[in-house]
C-alpha cells in the first residue's frame, strides 16, 4: 500500500503567507500604484498644456511640441533648449 505523505503546516498550500511575504506584496501594490497615478497626473498636465493656445504657451516660454518632454523631464531640463 502507497503511503499519503503529509506536508508541514507551514508549508501546505492553506496555510497564511508570512508577514514578510505580505509587506513584500504590499510594497509592490503602492509602487504599481504610485506609477499609474504618477502616469495619470502626467497626462492631466499634458491635457491641460494641450489646451492652452500658442500664445499662452509663448508667454510661459514654452513651445507647443516641447509639452511632452516638459510633463515627463520638468521644465529646467538642461537638454531643453533655452529661449
Amino acid at each position: 500500500m502507497a503511503t499519503v505523505l503529509e506536508m508541514p503546516a507551514s508549508r501546505s498550500a492553506t496555510a497564511a503567507p508570512d508577514a514578510s511575504a505580505q509587506s513584500s506584496l504590499l510594497a509592490r501594490l503602492n509602487r504599481l500604484f504610485a506609477g499609474v497615478r504618477r502616469d495619470v497626473r502626467s497626462a492631466r498636465a499634458y491635457d491641460d498644456l494641450m489646451r492652452l493656445d500658442d500664445r499662452t504657451l509663448g508667454d510661459i516660454g514654452v513651445h507647443r511640441t516641447e509639452l511632452g518632454s516638459i510633463i515627463h523631464h520638468g521644465r529646467d531640463d538642461p537638454t531643453r533648449r533655452q529661449r
